[in-house]
């Protein structure tokens, strides 16, 4: 068994949609990632933060709540602190529209973890992906987030780069031109 060289956070969008068998586009494209995570060959395992972790109790799908389990068991799971980042976090509650504000402060949790744990984000929510977008010219940091979408990116693109550890800095970066 290969053992993770890096780690993703699977944000609460894929978790919940995630079903076996899968029939829809989202879930096929959903399983599809969390079965090559799984796979023994696989430099990538998964990363999970205490808020994350209670976002998927009240989302993440029976498969997920026990394909986490035995991730887990399996050694592929690393778990992290939750930490605000001041400066980030004083940079949404400037944005003037307040939906997206909150729409930035819902997924908040998974960009801090994402800067101060240097862990990719897979995620289906492609407005969150959008508006850290927008956020890269008040606070750049947010640019070094690698966020991507199993569903909307091509499997082609984000397959090969987690199969070899996530360890390219630039694939899906938010701040990417």
């Amino acid at each position: 068994m290969t053992a993770p060289t890096n780690h993703i956070l699977i944000d609460a969008s894929v978790a919940r949609s995630v079903s076996d068998p899968a029939r829809h586009p989202t879930s096929v494209a959903c399983l599809e990632l969390v079965r090559l995570l799984e796979r023994k060959d696989c430099s990538t395992g998964a990363a999970i933060t205490p808020a994350l972790q209670e976002e998927w109790k009240r989302h993440a799908s029976r498969l997920m709540v026990s394909w986490l389990a035995a991730m887990e068991l399996r050694g592929r799971v690393r778990r992290e602190r939750d930490r605000n980042v001041s400066d980030l976090r004083a940079a949404v509650s400037a944005v003037r529209d307040d939906g997206i504000r909150s729409a930035l402060e819902k997924d908040l949790h998974l960009s801090e973890a994402a800067m101060l744990h240097g862990l990719p984000v897979a995620s289906h929510d492609n407005k969150q992906r959008r508006y850290l977008v927008d956020l890269v010219d008040s606070y750049g940091t947010v640019g070094r987030v690698q966020w991507f979408s199993p569903v909307s990116d091509r499997a082609t693109e984000w397959a090969p780069w987690i199969e070899d550890g996530c360890v390219d800095p630039e694939p899906f970066r938010v701040g990417a031109p």
